[in-house]
């Protein structure tokens, strides 16, 4: 069993027009740090989907093998849906919490 745990979720909010930034995600992963980057959009369209067990399973790939030395699993596959834009930060708070991304401590 492996346990999971997400500590932030960020991404820069200043760049112009950009619908898509890159997360950079902090957590633990069996007991090691993991700062995996995962595009907006795949956790918003995992939100989407299944709400926080479906973005801890988008995660769960992510935060593995980024502790792996083995071949990458692939993530989870989930229908492409609309979503929000992301908000965007200011010159003097650049970085942006994607709160869709909080999702706690699991295990799996």
């Amino acid at each position: 069993m492996n346990s999971f745990q997400v500590v932030s979720a960020v991404y820069d909010g200043t760049a112009p027009g950009e619908t898509n930034p890159i997360v950079f995600v902090s957590g633990i992963c069996n007991g090691q740090r993991v700062f995996p980057n995962i595009f907006w959009k795949a956790i918003q369209q995992a939100n989407n989907y299944g709400g926080a067990s479906a973005v801890q399973s988008l995660l769960t790939v992510a935060f593995l093998n980024f502790i792996s030395t083995a071949p990458f699993q692939e993530p989870p596959i989930v229908p492409a849906s609309a979503s929000p834009l992301p908000a965007v930060g200011t010159p003097e708070n650049p970085d942006v919490s994607c709160s869709e991304a909080l999702v706690g401590t699991w295990s799996a």
